[in-house]
């Protein structure tokens, strides 16, 4: 499981002082949400996909966006964190009941200079399972884990049975050639929030996104690439194997930088009317 940050967390609605993991039956579902000045980033969003993934997995529970937010605020008061990641889960803990809890998680966010060079990244050949649902797989994390730390990389490309990129281990991912962008099936990657945001974002500025099958071989015929997520935001790629790209330069993505800067402002000072 993902290192908890300070022994405490919500369980149902209540806190739990040196609280343990909770003891699910399966894997839990989950979503990981940022704070920002303790205001959670793309709530509704967050919600939403858990819904989703309830959906998807079979799990029946009534938990409404006004329990998670007073959870986010307990949580806040209790710990004196407002700049950090929070993790809520869902799961069973017994055949007939479920449960939910909130937890401060280790966070690790790109130092700014990182985002002026871009990340080095490795393929590897695996799937996620579902990809749609967001559920905690010890054995996927584990194996991902191995492979940074092999190739001394940021991240892990997937790539499927038939050859095809997907997605990153813990990220969307995005290619650009010219003023279009390029990315895998819908239906063969986990729908990240960051990535619907820039979804809105491309429709916004008129740029045009090409679903299609990319094939592992063809990453030389890209301009640039980057990568998607809670904690990176829009992250540059500057390598791929032995394929290097100058994304951090490229117009087209410092140009989304900026627009999504801007969204997220405009998400926080809406969603602060939660807390009022």
């Amino acid at each position: 499981m993902p290192k908890q940050v300070m022994r405490i967390r919500i369980i149902d609605g209540q806190p739990v002082e040196q609280a343990q993991d909770v003891s699910f039956t399966a894997s839990p579902i989950y979503e990981v949400i940022r704070l920002f000045e303790g205001v959670p980033l793309f709530i509704e969003s967050h919600l939403k996909r858990l819904y989703n993934s309830m959906q998807l997995t079979g799990l029946i529970l009534d938990l409404t966006m006004e329990q998670v937010v007073k959870a986010i605020q307990l949580l806040i008061e209790l710990t004196h964190m407002s700049n950090t990641n929070v993790r809520l889960e869902i799961g069973k803990v017994s055949k007939d009941q479920l449960c939910w809890t909130l937890y401060l998680v280790e966070s690790v966010y790109p130092e700014s200079a990182v985002y002026e060079t871009g990340v080095e990244t490795t393929t590897y050949k695996i799937e996620r399972p579902n990809p749609h649902a967001k559920v905690y797989r010890a054995s996927f994390t584990e194996l991902i884990s191995v492979e940074k730390i092999k190739n001394n990389v940021f991240e892990v490309i997937l790539v499927n049975e038939n050859g095809l990129i997907t997605e990153g281990s813990r990220s969307n991912l995005f290619f650009i050639k010219g003023n279009t962008l390029f990315s895998a099936k819908r239906e063969l990657v986990l729908e990240g929030i960051t990535r619907e945001k820039v979804l809105e974002v491309l429709a916004e500025q008129d740029i045009n996104l090409i679903e299609e099958d990319l094939p592992s071989e063809s990453l030389h015929s890209y301009e640039a690439c980057f990568l998607t997520g809670t904690s990176i935001h829009i992250l540059p790629i500057s390598r791929i194997d032995s394929t290097y790209f100058d994304s951090a330069n490229h117009p087209v993505i410092i140009a989304l930088q900026n627009a999504f800067k801007t969204k997220i402002q405009n998400d926080l000072q809406q969603t602060r009317r939660l807390y009022k």
